[in-house]
């Protein structure tokens, strides 16, 4: 395994504008917008733009950004005359943001950048078009083998990170309008009485990104200038107004907080869902709004935007707080899909089966299902998870080694080294093979995959850190499960992937609307499995899968009562053998002649 070159090639994909770079000679505060040259050409209402995981950014010519200090307070003096025409927006831009760039010279230094969670690196500058979007970037002046450069926003107060590679690209002014909760009373405030909106506006003109906003919205700008220097013996006024005063001001802007709704399509139930409780990138050069998405995949923006701007969305769950990470970015940062530079007013959009983006909206939702079993049947929900989604593989499987949870690196021979070199900077907890666009394996799949992955997950919350190492190390020795139950830790092993694959196909039937039981003995005394083996593509549970048998678990689930929380109860950090569970088991309740029985059915492993 080429480690080094797996670890380069892994990078942090965030999202952000880029627009033409292009200057405007007319410098006169009261010239009138050009006609039909303000409608930004990267506005697309309807399609997500459309790439693959290994597709690269292709950057275009950089921009000026507006928010640049030195923009900023150009375009404060030239206001400076009427600002007090304005109720609000009058102060004299100061630096408050600081836009800089640092090049981790080896995994040291880039583990002191990602130790802080607060800050969000992008692996491509902020201020530069992108002419085709794709899944990571990559300096062309950077050797492949080395890191890129990562870029990053943060407030002026922030203390940087303190390493040699540093740069501080610019210092910016982004204006200080309310947001969240003290924004209720300044919504109501019209552009026309706004000076932050005269601010910002007037910068993005005069940098030459005047195309970024709507035609008609620059117009009514522009009227509202026209109409505030009127007011004030200082600014002669260039021009004259086509409308009524009562006309532009009903057509003016006022600054909006994007709102819309991002689905998926669910291949089983047919129909589209949110795309729950991730999170929602909205920006425009260094001005930055990341928030969350509800259940039903709604969001709306805390921040004020008047031109239009990129949306993404970022697989970093909120409510279960599990981020999925895949792509030529690997582990640096949770999967965004780039859904495209749009209104200012909102968008949405569905991904659909064919999507770039749709393995790791159904991958969330799934978990988003198991937390709801977990809450039904009382069983720990696993927090904090990181799942990595890697291509390839026939079959789709998953292993959730748990390293980062663990707060441990397992180095007990050279094949766990080997293994475990790529994740030294940032270890998932859970490893999926699913292969894009793979038509034998769908949205049912990838919940019978999830829910089994995560049972097992829900077991370590339960067992805790000595279980889970013994666990892995049976499946590093055997290069797998094995084909028996000899070996130290097989008990481990064999409880762990009974109870992975009782529950996660419990989970999988409820989830599908079944209720009968999972096994039964037909006339003849044979177990039969019509009732839980679908046709393709469903997946089945085996009931004798292994040398484990799950079916035993099913047998006691079936024939006892027993429900899956008495199951989980029972799977106490001792229970590594039939033995210690049948007697786990008594203690919740459960007969001992039942579980005789069910034993009996099958191979008793131990």
């Amino acid at each position: 395994m080429k480690c080094r070159y797996i670890l380069f090639m892994v990078l942090l994909g965030f999202c952000l504008i880029a627009c033409e770079n292009r200057s405007i000679n007319e410098n006169q505060l009261h010239k009138l917008a050009r006609s039909g040259e303000v409608r930004s050409p990267y506005v697309d209402d309807e399609n997500p733009p459309m790439y693959t995981e290994n597709d690269a950014i292709i950057l275009g010519a950089q921009r000026n950004n507006p928010y640049e200090i030195d923009n900023m307070r150009t375009a404060y003096g030239m206001l400076s005359h009427i600002l007090g025409n304005f109720i609000v927006g009058a102060e004299e831009p100061e630096v408050n943001t600081i836009y800089y760039r640092v090049l981790p010279s080896d995994t040291s230094e880039l583990a002191v950048l990602l130790a802080d969670t607060t800050i969000q690196y992008f692996d491509y500058p902020l201020d530069y078009e992108i002419e085709q979007w794709g899944s990571y970037y990559h300096d062309p002046t950077v050797a492949d083998t080395n890191f890129t450069w990562l870029y990053a926003v943060v407030p002026v107060t922030y203390s940087l990170p303190d390493l040699p590679s540093l740069e501080i690209l610019q210092e910016c002014y982004i204006p200080n309008e309310p947001t969240g909760e003290y924004s209720a009373t300044y919504d109501t405030i019209p552009d026309w009485k706004n000076g932050y909106a005269m601010l910002e506006y007037v910068a993005y003109r005069e940098s030459g990104n005047v195309d970024m906003f709507e035609e008609d919205d620059a117009a009514n700008m522009e009227n509202i200038l026209l109409h505030s220097a009127s007011w004030n013996e200082h600014l002669e006024p260039q021009g004259r107004r086509t409308r009524s005063f009562w006309t532009w001001l009903r057509d003016c802007i006022i600054g909006v907080h994007p709102e819309g709704t991002f689905t998926v399509e669910n291949t089983y139930t047919h129909s589209e869902e949110g795309i729950k409780n991730a999170k929602v990138f909205i920006h425009n050069f260094v001005k930055i709004y990341c928030g969350p998405i509800n259940n039903n995949g709604y969001y709306k923006s805390e921040m004020r935007f008047r031109t239009h701007v990129w949306y993404h969305i970022r697989f970093d769950n909120h409510h279960t707080r599990t981020s999925i990470y895949g792509g030529k970015k690997g582990l640096l940062g949770p999967y965004h899909r780039h859904v495209g530079w749009h209104s200012r007013y909102g968008y949405s959009c569905l991904l659909q089966f064919e999507d770039v983006g749709w393995r790791y909206a159904t991958i969330n939702n799934a978990v988003e299902q198991y937390f709801s079993y977990c809450q039904e049947y009382n069983i720990l929900f696993p927090y904090d998870m990181r799942i990595w989604l890697k291509n390839g593989m026939e079959h789709w499987s998953g292993s959730t080694p748990l390293f980062h949870k663990r707060h441990s690196v397992l180095f007990y021979n050279a094949f766990t080294y080997v293994f475990l070199l790529p994740f030294i900077i940032r270890i998932p907890d859970m490893i999926l093979f699913m292969s894009q666009n793979d038509h034998d394996y769908e949205t049912l799949d990838i919940y019978s995959v999830i829910f089994h992955e995560m049972a097992h997950a829900s077991h370590y919350e339960k067992v805790g850190n000595s279980y889970w190492e013994n666990y892995v190390l049976h499946i590093i020795a055997n290069l797998g499960y094995g084909n028996d139950s000899s070996g130290d830790f097989a008990g481990f092993c064999g409880i762990g992937e009974m109870w992975g694959n009782f529950a996660g196909s419990c989970f999988l039937y409820k989830y599908m609307g079944y209720t009968e039981p999972f096994i039964y003995l037909d006339s003849e005394g044979e177990w039969n499995s019509s009732l839980y083996s679908f046709d393709e593509p469903f997946p089945s549970f085996l009931p004798s899968e292994g040398w484990y048998h799950p079916g035993i678990l099913a047998k006691i689930h079936e024939d006892a009562d027993c429900s899956i929380t008495d199951i989980y109860n029972a799977l106490n950090a001792d229970v590594t053998s039939l033995d210690a569970l049948k007697t786990s088991l008594e203690w919740q309740g459960i007969d001992g002649g039942i579980i005789d029985s069910a034993y009996n059915a099958y191979e008793y492993w131990d």
